[in-house]
């Protein structure tokens, strides 16, 4: 099968059996649900090797990939990890983190509320991580508080919320 590429501003992470898509761009995000497990991750220049042909055909139906490079000439993403620092762990959320939790969501909420896709991803690009160490206890366990209390945040959008808590 000839090689493909993801299209200028499409990023794609496989989870389990399910694709996920980010169309930076056109500030589109969707989850193709099956084909996860059948393309690996891109490589230099958003390059995808996927060995399926009826995937290949729907990632190109979708608009996702192209037979051409894109002009964005990515490097090569490093492979996911295995498991999660956080998630199968729980700390035990106190008032105080309840009291974080509810400030820290009045302060992003009106700023990210409705906000141009692309103004959320260039938020998300300004800030450097300052060299954090997202294995320490601290933050480890602070992930933890912040995956058992999101569910209880109103308007929320799971997906984006999530995503600004694991960046």
């Amino acid at each position: 099968m000839q090689p493909l590429y993801l299209r200028a501003g499409v990023h794609i992470a496989a989870v389990g059996d399910d694709l996920i898509c980010l169309d930076v761009g056109a500030g589109g995000y969707a989850c193709l649900l099956g084909p996860g497990r059948a393309v690996p991750p891109p490589g230099p220049g958003g390059r995808l090797d996927v060995a399926h042909v009826d995937v290949a055909e729907l990632l190109l139906e979708a608009g996702l990939v192209t037979h051409e490079p894109a002009d964005d000439a990515r490097a090569a993403l490093p492979a996911p990890a295995s498991a999660s620092c956080w998630r199968g762990g729980n700390a035990v959320v106190t008032a105080k983190d309840r009291r974080r939790f509810a400030y820290a969501y009045l302060i992003a909420a009106p700023r990210f509320w409705r906000a141009p896709f692309g103004a959320l991803v260039a938020n998300a690009q300004c800030r450097p991580s300052a060299g954090l160490d997202v294995a320490t206890p601290p933050v480890i366990r602070d992930a933890q508080v912040f995956d058992q209390l999101a569910p209880f945040a109103p308007f929320q959008g799971d997906c984006l919320f999530r995503a600004k808590g694991a960046s």
